[in-house]
């Protein structure tokens, strides 16, 4: 038998199992080629969300830093995008802003907004939202009790104040100032309180003064100017006319320790009654009106009287008379009475005959003590008849006198208009007349424009406050700027209803009520303000130019109501992210 021979093992077993071992070493290493590119793209894509991200939050900033630099951005902006794929150095953004109330950006600046930022960074995209809502912040000017945008120059003068006078430069000259000084300049040595020197960049925020009263003239009521009084219309005399019972309050005998009868006649120049003077002890004593209610020193007033003596011959032939008008005024310092008196005023026997003439009020020393307009006749046996007598001002420009304003009642001319909105805002233009205020209740928010020069609160009780807390009680303002200028000259005796036969109550009754003389709330005139007398503020005064002043004496007693409700143009918007508001905003 032959033995069984073993076939040969082939040498390609071998090999395959290099091969093998070979491609998956080389799948190995492509696994990890692959894996590197993939942590590779990871890392590349994690990073470009990052940077979309910070590139929304960028797009939020700079929405943000438009709104705060730009006051119009409502209406320089529309709603949407406020611009798109803006560079960031490391990528693009966009900045969207909405107003989730009515998709209007301009029609409420008390409205919310959304500002979405929007980041690319290579294929990333990312978006951020935040809700911004608005906050009233007061100028930093309302922090002051004076808030003066140039100078305040004051030569023997009063300023008093519990509070902060802020200025540009501050001068007193023989002046006493009280209250806490701060200006980048400060001269002189009758400060009271604190003076600190301060830098411009240090100085308040003002308001802007080409738009702080836009609000006030477009929601207000127009008054007319034309349709207010003139001093030539004005008559202060009482029971002038004589048709009331005489009485001390309207005429009395004069001098004091002189006597005649005075009573009513019916014989008459107008109406149905006159008055008879008899019985004269001197050709000085006449019947007098008291003026002391409202008499100002050195005042040129307009006197007229309508006279009746029957002096004649035979009672036929009429003989003149001659007739003295005189103003008669006493302080507490002085010895005796001060005196001016027209030169002779004649009039003609058996007819009535007007007497007239300009006289100045004499001046007096100390607090007065009386005031009176007297008429006489240089013959002390002389008889004779008073009528229809005339006493004013010859003041020139309209003027608000003895009269109430409020946001219901509007008494300045017949047929003036009220303020539906109950908000007391009113605004005339004055086109360059003078406009003077005195002896009046006004509750409620006054816009001067264009006053002529001069134009006041005049020397005499001023009743006035704002018909909303915090808002201005008086503004004034004009077209080219430079006119906007006005003075305080009220005076702190009280606004009473019985010397001025007004009922300032609106009760339907005169006689009953005084009311302080002040003024409450703010008060900012565009240019100049000068103030005269003593008068009161219980408010703050912003003054755009200078306070320059020569005599007088002028309170303000701090309230910080317009600081805590501050008024239209005397804020500006905050904006502050509304809690819990930021958060990631899904792709669309």
């Amino acid at each position: 038998m032959k033995p069984l021979r073993k076939k040969p093992r082939r040498a390609g077993g071998v090999y395959i199992a290099v091969l093998g071992s070979a491609m998956i070493i080389a799948l190995l290493g492509l696994c990890a080629l692959f894996g590197q590119r993939i942590e590779g793209r990871i890392v590349a894509d994690a990073a470009d969300i990052r940077q979309a991200q910070l590139n929304a939050s960028s797009a939020v900033e700079l929405a943000l830093l438009t709104m705060k630099q730009d006051t119009n951005w409502r209406s320089d902006y529309s709603n949407g995008d406020w611009f798109t794929k803006r560079t960031t150095g490391a990528g693009t953004c966009t900045a969207n802003v909405v107003d989730p109330i009515d998709g209007s950006l301009s029609n409420s600046t008390d409205d919310p907004v959304v500002v979405t930022g929007i980041g690319y960074s290579g294929q990333a995209e990312q978006r951020a939202s935040v809700t911004m809502d608005p906050r009233k912040s007061p100028l930093s000017c309302l922090r002051s009790a004076i808030a003066v945008g140039g100078n305040v120059s004051l030569s023997f003068d009063t300023l008093r104040t519990d509070g902060l006078i802020t200025a540009n430069q501050i001068s007193s000259s023989g002046s006493q100032v009280y209250g806490s000084v701060q200006a980048t300049s400060v001269s002189g040595s009758t400060f009271n309180g604190t003076t600190t020197q301060i830098t411009s960049d240090k100085m308040p925020t003002m308001p802007d003064w080409t738009s702080v009263f836009n609000y006030y003239r477009t929601n207000g009521v127009q008054l007319d100017i034309n349709s207010l009084p003139t001093w030539a219309t004005m008559n202060l005399a009482r029971n002038a006319g004589m048709e009331n019972t005489i009485s001390t309050a309207d005429w009395m005998v004069a001098p004091s320790g002189s006597t005649a009868t005075i009573d009513q006649s019916s014989q008459q120049h107008s109406g149905s009654k006159s008055l008879r003077v008899r019985n004269r002890s001197s050709q000085y004593t006449g019947p007098a009106q008291p003026i002391d209610t409202y008499v100002k020193a050195g005042q040129e007033y307009y006197v007229e009287a309508y006279v009746y003596h029957a002096t004649s011959i035979l009672g036929l032939i009429p003989v003149t008379k001659a007739f003295h008008i005189s103003v008669y005024t006493q302080g507490s310092g002085d010895s005796g009475p001060q005196i001016n008196a027209t030169s002779d005023l004649n009039a003609n026997g058996l007819q009535w005959t007007r007497i007239s003439a300009t006289i100045n009020a004499p001046s007096w020393s100390g607090n007065l003590q009386y005031a009176y307009v007297k008429f006489a006749c240089t013959d002390s046996s002389v008889d004779f008849l008073l009528d229809d007598v005339v006493i004013r001002e010859t003041t020139s420009g309209r003027i608000i006198y003895q009269k109430v304003l409020s946001p219901s009642v509007d008494r300045l001319y017949t047929g003036a208009p009220t303020d539906p909105s109950g908000k007391g805002i009113y605004w005339i233009n004055c086109g360059g007349n003078r406009l003077v205020i005195e002896r009046s209740r006004i509750q409620g928010t006054l816009l001067v424009i264009n006053p002529g020069a001069n134009s006041c609160i005049n020397n005499g009780p001023i009743n006035w406050s704002p018909a909303v807390a915090g808002y201005p009680a008086l503004l004034v303002d004009s077209d080219d700027g430079s006119t906007a200028d006005f003075t305080i000259g009220a005076t702190n005796r009280a606004l009473s209803e019985k010397d001025d036969g007004v009922d300032y109550n609106l009760d339907g009754a005169a006689g009953d009520y005084i009311f302080a003389s002040e003024i409450r709330g703010l008060i900012a005139v565009r240019h100049n303000l000068a103030f005269q007398n003593r008068s009161l503020i219980r408010g703050q005064i912003v003054v755009g130019n200078n306070i320059a002043n020569s005599s007088g004496e002028l309170e303000i007693n701090y309230k910080p109501d317009s600081l805590l409700n501050p008024p239209p143009g005397f804020w500006s918007y905050i904006y502050q992210r509304r809690t819990n508001s930021v958060q990631k905003v899904v792709l669309p």
